[in-house]
């Protein structure tokens, strides 16, 4: 296990698997999504989850020095998960 964490370091992966990762569980909600339309709360999550993939995709954007492109995902992000949580209100 600590051969992985020290690859995932040395090779700045970190945000690469929680894409991955948070990519598996959007596919997840809108398959359920799909199965029961009438629950709303799998499209929250999935909102929810989306934007912070975008805002993950921002920050290694940030990271490499893309300032523009991080900022649109960013903003992005952040409207998304805005959206959600506008319908977890209503």
């Amino acid at each position: 296990m600590n051969k992985i964490i020290k690859i995932l370091k040395e090779q700045k992966l970190l945000l690469d698997m929680v894409n991955v990762l948070l990519g598996i569980f959007v596919i997840v909600l809108f398959v359920l999504l799909f199965v029961h339309p009438d629950n709303k709360y799998f499209l929250i999550a999935a909102l929810f989850i989306g934007g912070l993939m975008n805002v993950t995709n921002g920050l290694g954007k940030l990271r490499d020095k893309k300032t523009t492109v991080s900022s649109y995902l960013l903003f992005t992000g952040a409207i998304i998960i805005i959206i959600a949580v506008i319908l977890i209100l209503c």
